[in-house]
């Protein structure tokens, strides 16, 4: 059901110190906020902190507004909060419409971050779909998508450039790119995208071309951002797409996760293993003897309940073949420099000032001259070992690494990085943080922090 749009403030656009989406502008993950804080704790220190409900999105902000999704048994929420006091402003909820059934415990049914151009406010839930919210909390739209099929569940945000929100929908079977107007909630174009299994990746709009860039199983799309149309192609390894592309506007960096050769057994030898009733297929009783439940799900992109040699092989063969956080050159999409080593998994690297960051499990941070791929130096963030989910970000000369035990690792922005900080507040992290209004905001399990310089 479609609801009219009443005519909104001018000044509530969204400007260059807002974070507007998933890792703030276009993916960036950077901010050119100044006075942010390297010293904190849960006490806040000069900021604030809130008590939220559960929900993995990162927090997005327009003029003084803070936005966040959530969840609980039977509903789904968009939050609103003053950014200056964390001052709840509104509360929207909605019934979940299903339970979509995945085995993560680093995912829930709000994941996906919200994206804002100033006037509304447009989120994604993978339990109902497409909603556009004014920023003062009322509802304009909704677009009931789904559902899906997904062994971890859905975690690609929308994004919103000119009168378009785009959504990237990829899955175990029946993957899609659509993009919807913004003030009607009408689908403007849809393309199917048969080919690609699973995924959790978000799009980039390059802006100077027109275009909308898709990471996906087996590479990278480009698209027409009016139409739909593909335009060029990268192939890739048949991989698992999760971090984010990045551009600089000359050239495009995705992380694609692969190896020289299969980790995988041959269907032969996996049948002699684990083919209890030698029909010549495997069960989900008799995969999950050896691997985990949701490589069953993967492997079995029709969902018939059986996994057949054509569909091992290509599960088997899935990330075999050209990897590695690749640089390629826009003007004709050739490869700059390659990185294979120690790839980060969930995290999106930072492009900050001429250097490229990322962090992988276990704390372990890597910087890396986007010119020539050279990397430049890499070590461990000390006492910030465990668990990356959140996606570093960058501003006022300094990165942040937000650990999922729910440390936070701050390093000075160079080639040759330097720790300046490392901030336990106690509460586990996945949501990447936010930078607006000459702060840091971070959301935790249980709440949202503020925190400022004192």
């Amino acid at each position: 059901m479609l609801f009219r749009i009443a005519v909104l403030l001018p000044c509530l656009v969204a400007t260059s110190h807002d974070w507007p989406g998933f890792r703030g502008h276009n993916l960036s993950g950077t901010s050119a906020e100044t006075g942010l804080p390297i010293r904190f704790d849960a006490g806040t220190n000069g900021g604030w902190s809130i008590e939220v409900p559960p929900g993995r999105s990162s927090p997005v902000i327009t003029k003084n507004r803070i936005f966040l999704t959530a969840w609980d048994h039977d509903n789904l929420m968009v939050l609103g909060f003053d950014t200056r006091f964390g001052k709840k402003l509104w509360h929207y909820s909605i019934a979940r419409s299903r339970r979509s059934e995945f085995d993560d415990r680093n995912n829930d049914p709000a994941s996906p971050t919200s994206a804002t151009d100033g006037e509304a406010l447009y989120s994604f839930f993978p339990d109902f779909g497409l909603i556009a919210l004014s920023v003062e909390g009322r509802e304009l739209w909704k677009l009931p998508l789904g559902p899906f099929t997904s062994s971890y569940g859905m975690g690609s945000s929308p994004v919103v450039h000119g009168e378009t929100v785009f959504l990237q929908c990829d899955q175990t079977r029946g993957s899609f790119l659509v993009a919807v107007h913004k003030r009607t909630g009408k689908v403007k174009w849809r393309v199917d995208r048969p080919e690609v299994i699973e995924g959790w990746s978000t799009p980039l709009i390059l802006r100077e071309r027109e275009e909308l860039i898709a990471l996906g199983s087996t590479g990278v799309e480009a698209f027409d951002r009016n139409t739909g149309k593909r335009r060029w192609s990268f192939p890739a390894a048949d991989g698992i797409m999760i971090p984010v592309p990045i551009t600089d506007g000359k050239t495009l960096i995705a992380t694609i996760r692969g190896s020289e050769q299969s980790v995988f057994p041959t269907w032969a030898n996996i049948l002699a293993a684990l083919d209890r009733d030698k029909d010549g297929k495997l069960v989900a009783e008799e995969l999950e003897k050896r691997y985990h439940r949701n490589d069953f799900g993967i492997a079995d992109p029709d969902r018939d309940g059986y996994i057949t040699e054509q569909e091992w092989n290509r599960f088997r063969n899935r990330g075999v073949g050209e990897f590695g956080i690749t640089c390629i050159r826009l003007s004709d999409n050739s490869v700059v420099w390659r990185h294979k080593r120690g790839l980060p998994y969930v995290p999106s690297p930072v492009l900050y000032q001429g250097v490229l960051y990322s962090v992988r499990n276990g704390g372990i941070i890597t910087s890396i001259d986007a010119g020539t791929g050279e990397v430049r130096k890499e070590g461990r963030a000390p006492d910030a070992a465990g668990l990356y989910i959140a996606s570093p970000v960058a501003g006022d000369g300094k990165v942040y690494f937000a650990g999922a035990e729910g440390k936070i690792t701050i390093v000075k922005a160079a080639a040759e990085w330097e720790v300046l900080a490392v901030n336990d507040l106690a509460d586990g992290i996945t949501a990447t943080p936010a930078i607006a209004d000459r702060a840091l905001f971070v959301r935790t399990h249980k709440k949202l922090y503020c925190f400022r310089q004192p």
